[in-house]
């Protein structure tokens, strides 16, 4: 996988809290309940190269006025449906709101 064409994915919101525990969807459409909410950005890597998490776009106009926060690679999950393939997560949208902008400077580029 590219990391390009991870980040080009979309993040849908499955309008359920933080609180609720992730169960892989079994599903053969996305649910009519889910919202588009943001697009990966970017990718953090610790040290050793693993993944710590994906910057995320929230809100804005192409680009314009985007919220940049981060999420844990515990808050996205990837699904794919058919030949769609995006990320869902349990933040509601106004938690994905609620949490701090995303520091470019506290990251090495």
């Amino acid at each position: 996988m590219l990391s390009s064409w991870l980040t080009s994915r979309r993040i849908w919101t499955t309008n359920q809290p933080s609180t609720t525990e992730w169960v892989d969807p079994a599903v053969e459409e996305r649910p009519a309940e889910w919202q588009d909410i943001a697009k990966v950005n970017d990718i953090v890597l610790d040290d050793s190269g693993q993944v710590v998490g994906y910057v995320a776009d929230i809100g804005g106009f192409l680009g314009i006025g985007a919220k940049k926060v981060l999420l844990g690679v515990d808050a996205i999950h990837l699904v794919a449906v058919g030949n769609d393939t995006f990320f869902a997560t349990n933040y509601t949208k106004a938690e994905l709101e609620a949490l701090p902008d995303f520091d470019e400077k506290t990251v090495r580029k």
